[in-house]
């Protein structure tokens, strides 16, 4: 139930990073492979993904334990470490503005986003949400491309938190109303095959 609302937050305030990156001609181009992503999500200066990682083990811990072993190991199946992939085809897009903020809106719906700055090895952009993925407010953010094997994503939003009280983890229930959230993500090339 809150992992479904805090996806849906995590999509609207950080969705498209690496598609986002990938549509506009910037230097140096990302090599085509694995990249390992490590993030950070603050929602009112609380880390997010440790409310959530704290509610895990609270349910867990009600589980019987052959049920609790089954459910540890398919949360840690990929070591709790989050991957994507970067394909021929992504690269094809970089020279194509719409194509970027195509990406970008189909995965914030409900935002209006458009670029305000770009060149170099940077794109930044900004926009407006309308609560349509329970959040309503103001965004920015930024994507810079460190080398062809390392990129960083910052994304910040003032606004307001639109999800149920009982859909957020227990850790986090006192904060729907006003929100400052604040992402940032690493990407760094791991391998040239997406297996």
């Amino acid at each position: 139930m809150w992992q479904s609302a805090t996806r849906s937050l995590l999509a609207c305030l950080a969705g498209g990073v690496i598609l986002s990156a990938q549509a506009q001609s910037i230097s140096p181009l990302p090599e085509t492979g694995l990249w390992e992503v490590e993030s950070t999500t603050l929602i009112n200066g609380q880390d997010m993904m440790a409310a959530i990682r704290e509610a895990q083990q609270a349910m867990l811990a009600q589980l019987p334990e052959e049920q609790r072993a089954m459910m540890e190991a398919m949360l840690n199946e990929d070591g709790g470490k989050e991957f994507d992939c970067i394909t021929d085809e992504d690269l094809a897009n970089f020279n194509n503005p719409e194509a970027l903020l195509n990406d970008i809106q189909r995965d914030m719906p409900g935002c209006t986003i458009e670029l305000t700055e770009q060149g170099g090895n940077r794109l930044a952009f900004a926009g407006r949400c309308d609560g349509a993925d329970d959040f309503t407010g103001d965004v920015e953010g930024e994507i810079v491309i460190v080398s062809a094997r390392e990129m960083r994503h910052s994304f910040s939003g003032k606004g307001k938190l639109n999800t149920p009280t009982e859909e957020l983890p227990p850790s986090m229930q006192g904060m729907s109303g006003d929100v400052e959230t604040q992402h940032t993500e690493v990407a760094r090339w791991v391998a040239a095959d997406c297996r």
